[in-house]
């Protein structure tokens, strides 16, 4: 355990830190932060062993889809929902309560999940493929960048890490430029219009598209302007004109 106050390090279950006498947060007390001893100089996590468990039922899970429905992915969708949402609230409830830092979680988890759905919802009484993977994804993608641009104009995030928001940006911006790539190949060949054009919705499906990749691309090179100008100031701060 770790003091909150000093940055003491001491083994057991205090309510005092040992050195500066700190009374230990509840945080500190947190069933996720407890060791399980794997030997006497060893030990692991309580939140290690839940990962562990829930990733291990996935994969097997995963591989029951795989062998018994023959590459359909029946199950693949709701074992990722259960066993990766437990994931998520397991670090939620094990990270600091911030609301940026949760919001990338949690942003992560359902496109992740959405892209599954893309390329596994097809089922005897219909095929949702298209409609998921060409409307549903980019609508989310550009309505979640919107809420990201609110967030950080907002400043919710005490614990800003522009490592971890970069990775969040340029994962959002692979996955609209990906499908936006597999739109317009499809829409181009005129091979493939029926899968990329959906009946109906067309407008709505390119306003989607178009707008996700627009906003994305916004939000990626606005946020590193203002990036690079941050760290030109923190060096001429430290170094000087």
């Amino acid at each position: 355990m770790k003091c909150d106050n000093c940055g003491y390090i001491f083994n057991g279950d205090f309510d005092k830190c040992p050195y500066c006498g700190k009374v230990q947060s509840v945080e500190d007390k947190n069933i996720l932060h407890a060791n399980v001893p794997l030997g006497q100089h060893n030990n692991i996590r309580v939140r290690t062993i839940l990962n562990i468990v829930l990733i291990n039922m996935f994969l097997t899970l995963f591989f029951l889809d795989w062998l018994v429905f023959k590459f359909q992915y029946r199950v693949t969708l709701f074992a990722f929902v259960v066993c990766f949402g437990a994931l998520l609230v397991v670090s939620i409830l094990y990270a600091a309560k911030d609301p940026l830092s949760v919001y990338l979680r949690v942003d992560f988890f359902l496109i992740l999940s959405i892209m599954i759905a893309a390329a596994s919802a097809q089922f005897p009484f219909g095929d949702y493929r298209s409609l998921i993977g060409f409307l549903v994804l980019p609508a989310y993608l550009l309505i979640s960048s919107i809420i990201f641009i609110f967030m950080l104009l907002r400043g919710r995030g005490k614990k800003f890490r522009p490592f971890v928001t970069e990775f969040s940006m340029l994962f959002h911006l692979a996955i609209v430029i990906a499908d936006l790539v597999l739109f317009l190949i499809a829409f181009l060949s005129q091979k493939h219009l029926l899968f990329a054009l959906l009946p109906g919705l067309e407008g709505l499906q390119q306003f989607s598209i178009y707008g996700a990749f627009g906003v994305a691309i916004l939000l990626f090179l606005n946020f590193n302007i203002v990036l690079i100008l941050s760290i030109f100031n923190k060096v001429k701060y430290i170094y000087g004109k």
